[in-house]
C-alpha cells in the first residue's frame, strides 16, 4: 500500500512540475471554493447557529394559526386573546403584526410584508 501511494505522489509531482498552468489554476479555484465556504459559514454561524442575544432564547417556540391548506396562518386578536388564556405550558405568549407595505426610492417600488411586533403579553 505504501508503495502505490508513492508511486502516486510521485507521479502527482511530476504532473504538476509539467503544467504549471494547470496547477497555479487548481489551486487558485481551491483557495477560492474554500475562502466562499469559510465566508458562508460565518454567515451562517453568525445569523442561525448561535442563540439569540438576550436570556431564555432558546425556550422561544412560535405559533401558528392552521387554516385551509396553510399550516402557517395567521391568527386573530381575540384568538390570540384565548391562547394566552388557555395556555398553561408557557410563560408569555406575545404576538405580531403583519402589513403590506410599498417600499419606494430611486428605483422602481416594490412591495414587501413589514412585521412588527406588538405587545401582547
Amino acid at each position: 500500500m505504501l508503495d502505490g501511494l508513492r508511486y502516486d505522489l510521485r507521479y502527482g509531482l511530476r504532473r504538476i512540475r509539467h503544467s504549471p498552468g494547470f496547477t497555479i489554476t487548481a489551486v487558485l479555484l481551491i483557495g477560492l471554493g474554500i475562502g466562499a465556504n469559510a465566508v458562508v459559514f460565518s454567515l451562517l454561524n453568525a445569523l442561525i447557529f448561535q442563540p439569540l442575544p438576550y436570556p431564555g432564547s432558546q425556550d422561544l417556540v412560535a405559533l401558528f394559526g392552521a387554516s385551509g391548506k396553510s399550516r402557517r396562518g395567521t391568527i386573530s386578536y381575540p384568538d390570540l386573546q384565548d391562547w394566552r388564556s388557555a395556555a398553561s405550558s408557557f410563560a408569555e405568549i406575545c404576538g405580531w403584526m403583519a402589513q403590506s407595505v410599498t417600499l419606494t426610492g430611486e428605483d422602481e417600488p416594490a412591495r414587501y410584508t413589514a412585521r412588527w411586533p406588538k405587545r401582547i403579553c
